[in-house]
């Protein structure tokens, strides 16, 4: 079923009896895009990105991220949606990889990747949405934050944060923004389900940000996922020189910017300003009204300025510490379905959180 040629002795009173069935990939064709990873933890060298493109005779080429390497494969799929490759790495052994491309409606595709010593499973969806003939349902914009760790580790307190926007062609682009002065973009389809495969490769790809996150239509929460942030060593680098490895949730919801000059980006008229960690002596709260426009008022007891892009959510200011006149800068996002919102500043070697509630 692998070969469309097959090559018989002929003999007396040789008879053949050909069996024909459907072509199964017209109806599965197209681009899938999915993540990889072992089961138990996430570990870089072991885990990443792919794409898989399937034609409708069943041929399919796909490329892969795996750790700092960019590696390509291609093949014929058997009639039962079953593929395998073993893709050669200079100077290390040899990947082995088995595809599985579900034939029954699902639009998924599975598979293992092994090199020997560690096995990760993958996980990849159909792009099924385009512009004209198949939009999609809920397009909109959508505002994360990725909370940081406790204080006392190695790992950022401040919180990460960005945007995403979703088209009418299924198509996402997200920006994120992390507490270790870090900002990267990715840009791929969500699947049919609103699953949405978030990796982006960071530090000369020497680390990464991984996770299956699902976006919904809710009332609070409409973006979650269980994400995976991976810094190496980086000597030298003023924050985290040591690296780290840190598993946080990721959290979001949808924005809807305001729709003239009365309105707010954040259903709060009095509210208060957290901030936390970043080499401060102790945490403090500043008390603040957002009027009109957007437009924050400092309400005491510390020096405040703050300022709010409603087309996104963002935000960004600074704050004084009491019985200092060093200005911190910080930014963040305002999460509407919370109404809440999450950032970071950066002190003289750690980052802290700030919280907007």
């Amino acid at each position: 079923s692998a070969s469309p040629r097959l090559t018989v002795l002929m003999e007396s009173n040789l008879t053949l009896t050909a069996s024909f069935m459907t072509n199964p990939f017209p109806a599965v064709k197209g681009d899938y895009n999915g993540l990889f990873h072992e089961p138990d933890q996430v570990r870089h060298g072991s885990a990443g990105f792919f794409t898989f493109t399937l034609s409708d005779r069943g041929t399919y080429t796909a490329s892969l991220s795996v750790g700092v390497t960019r590696l390509a494969a291609s093949g014929q799929l058997t009639a039962g949606g079953q593929g395998t490759n073993r893709v050669l790495r200079p100077g290390t052994n040899a990947l082995a990889i088995v595809w599985n491309v579900a034939l029954g409606g699902s639009d998924q595709v599975t598979g293992t990747l092994t090199d020997g010593s560690w096995t990760a499973a993958l996980l990849g969806d159909r792009a099924v949405y385009n512009s004209s003939t198949a939009r999609y349902p809920d397009p909109g914009t959508f505002t994360f934050a990725l909370p940081g760790g406790a204080a006392g580790t190695n790992t950022p307190v401040g919180d990460g944060f960005g945007t995403i926007q979703i088209d009418a062609g299924g198509r996402l682009t997200a920006t994120a923004m992390l507490p270790d002065k870090t900002v990267a973009t990715q840009r791929v389809p969500v699947s049919r389900h609103g699953d949405w495969p978030f990796y982006l490769p960071l530090y000369g790809s020497k680390g990464s940000l991984l996770a299956w996150v699902t976006i919904t239509n809710g009332n609070t929460e409409d973006v979650r996922g269980e994400l995976s942030w991976i810094r190496p060593v980086i000597a030298r680098a003023p924050l985290y020189p040591d690296g780290f490895s840190l598993n946080t949730r990721m959290t979001g919801a949808r924005y809807h910017p305001p729709t003239n000059a009365a309105g707010r980006v954040i259903d709060l008229a009095v509210g208060s300003m957290e901030f936390t960690g970043g080499n401060l002596a102790g945490p403090l709260t500043n008390l603040f009204t957002v009027g009109p426009s957007s437009r924050l008022t400092n309400a005491g007891p510390g020096l405040l300025t703050c300022a709010f892009t409603p087309a996104s959510g963002l935000f960004k200011g600074s704050f004084t510490p009491a019985a200092s006149t060093r200005h911190i800068a910080f930014q963040g996002v305002v999460l509407q379905g919370v109404a809440m919102g999450s950032g970071y500043f950066v002190g003289t070697n750690e980052s802290g959180r700030v919280t907007l509630r």
